[in-house]
């Protein structure tokens, strides 16, 4: 069985956390939201809000893509009819939550 490698590992981490695109102060990675650490809690609550996750926003493409920044609030909803979950972290803080719902909560609640 193959493993793998801690510096592998890392380096998707690190390419999974870059920033590729831009809408606002809202960045995208390969699935991840980031933001610049500190911020307000209104700014996570009103970004995840269904009015700007399920509108066509424009977007600015960072190019080349930013590395990833410790100082960011990373973080990633998800649903389906019966659940939801939330995860979000703090590189440079060591610090993240993970929720998971038997319920499907709206964005701004989770």
């Amino acid at each position: 069985a193959s493993h793998v490698q801690e510096k592998t590992l890392q380096q998707g981490i690190e390419l999974a956390q870059s920033r590729y695109w831009r809408i606002g102060d809202m960045y995208q990675g390969l699935g991840w939201e980031m933001l610049n650490w500190p911020l307000k809690a209104d700014s996570i609550i009103n970004g995840s809000d269904s009015k700007v996750a399920l509108a066509a926003l424009p977007a600015v493409e960072v190019n080349p893509p930013a590395p990833a920044v410790k100082a960011s609030w990373v973080h990633k909803t998800g649903s389906t009819g019966g659940f939801g979950s939330y995860v979000a972290f703090v590189p440079e803080k060591n610090l993240g939550i993970v929720m998971l719902a038997n319920k499907s909560y709206p964005n701004p609640a989770r």
